[in-house]
């Protein structure tokens, strides 16, 4: 079983790769073409373990051309192998059913995939039309996080994906840095109480719908 000291060195190397990706694709720059720029999620905070990175782009308005430019852009650049489109501005209430919170940002999302050193990576990219709230407070939650809750949450992530659980890292922030949840139990707990839900049989956890 791996220590959370490994844990921290795992997640360190795949930061580290995380970082040559950046590089490599040069998509920051990219999307500095758009809008306003927010790298989020695990890269930001130092706490990764799935080989995914997350961006927010606030752009004036979502309209077709902003897509279509996009991704003529993705397709062309040869840097990845799968590029995906989902609309969740224009057919935001039939995403929000795919959420267990029922609730889904109102964003054009690209997902794009590329292999880097023998692993695959995304980079997920949110177009939004104004800062998002809720990322303002888990960036200001995670500037606060100590080493040892960093610790906590790469561990509980670790597990959730042994699990084979799709939950929101929010969620497991927010799990403790705010409810300071110390085990497995409790964060599956209070999980249940935002729409996650443990499987009898198998104990995964899964979406209620």
């Amino acid at each position: 079983m791996l220590t959370d000291d490994d844990l921290r060195e795992q997640s360190r190397r795949i930061r580290s790769e995380a970082t040559k990706v950046l590089e490599l694709t040069g998509i920051e720059k990219v999307l500095q073409r758009y809008g306003t720029v927010e790298l989020l999620g695990s890269y930001a905070y130092d706490v990764m373990l799935a080989r995914d990175i997350d961006f927010h782009v606030v752009v004036p308005v979502l309209e077709p051309p902003l897509a279509h430019q996009f991704f003529d852009w993705a397709a062309s650049s040869g840097r990845f192998e799968y590029v995906s489109f989902h609309d969740k501005h224009g057919f935001n209430r039939r995403a929000a059913g795919r959420y267990p919170t029922k609730q889904a940002l109102d964003s054009y999302y690209f997902g794009l995939r590329l292999w880097f050193d023998d692993h695959e990576w995304q980079i997920g990219i949110n177009f939004i039309t104004a800062p998002q709230h809720i990322s303002e407070e888990i960036v200001v939650l995670m500037s606060q996080a100590s080493e040892e809750q960093r610790r906590r949450i790469i561990r509980f992530k670790y597990e959730l994906q042994q699990l084979d659980a799709a939950v929101s890292s929010a969620f497991v922030y927010r799990g403790v840095l705010e409810q300071d949840k110390h085990t497995m139990s409790e964060l599956v707990s209070y999980l249940s109480t935002l729409g996650y839900q443990i499987g009898p049989a198998a104990g995964k956890i899964t979406h209620s719908h």
